[in-house]
């Protein structure tokens, strides 16, 4: 099966719900398996660690945690960060949605994970609003107070760790990417290459 068709048998959720709940639960269980080549078969395995991740809670103080990778989860609280080095944190600055090199208590760069009829939605913490895109300009924002499909999501798994972030655009899925400036999130379309890959660090 194709990348393309494979997307497109993933745009009906709501008539697999059986099919949904054992890929996230199968996805659940590769975080901590990996094969081992010796004997082929499935050896359980600590989960690959990241870089460490320093955490400000307020003006004075710093928590560093080492953060293992995690699968978007209804009801969870993500920080979402590149995959890949600056390790960007998408981050909603005095309303505008923008990719920060460090994340601090007074911008908000915790996502709250929902879930409705199959499809996912990133809550900002502190303004209630999600991602989505709006307008022609393919950019993505974080300014509607509701998850309808504008700001439904899907993921996927990225051939170097971490997940893509795919949007419904029209009848096709667009993945989320950073613009060439680095500084904000685009959408762009699957034939145009492979999107970011991100990273989802649960914070509880």
């Amino acid at each position: 099966m194709t990348t393309t068709s494979k997307r497109r048998n993933a745009f009906s959720p709501t008539s697999h719900e059986d099919s949904w709940i054992m890929n996230e639960s199968a996805w659940d269980t590769a975080s901590i398996i990996t094969t081992s080549s010796a004997d082929e078969c499935h050896t359980p395995t600590p989960s690959t660690m990241s870089e460490p991740i320093n955490i400000k809670d307020d003006g004075s103080s710093i928590l560093t945690i080492q953060s293992v990778e995690h699968h978007p989860k209804a009801g969870k609280q993500f920080m979402i960060r590149e995959k890949q080095k600056p390790h960007r944190i998408i981050t909603l600055s005095f309303g505008d949605l923008v990719l920060m090199d460090e994340q601090s208590a007074a911008q908000g760069w915790l996502w709250q994970c929902v879930k409705k009829s199959g499809w996912y939605g990133f809550r900002n913490v502190v303004s209630g609003s999600y991602l989505g895109y709006h307008g022609q300009n393919k950019k993505i924002q974080a300014t509607m107070p509701h998850h309808k499909s504008h700001e439904y999501f899907m993921t996927e798994r990225h051939e170097d760790g971490g997940y893509v972030l795919l949007t419904m655009h029209g009848e096709e899925l667009w993945q989320v990417t950073t613009s060439k400036d680095g500084k904000s999130l685009v959408e762009k379309k699957a034939e145009e290459g492979t999107g970011t890959a991100w990273d989802f660090f649960e914070i509880s």
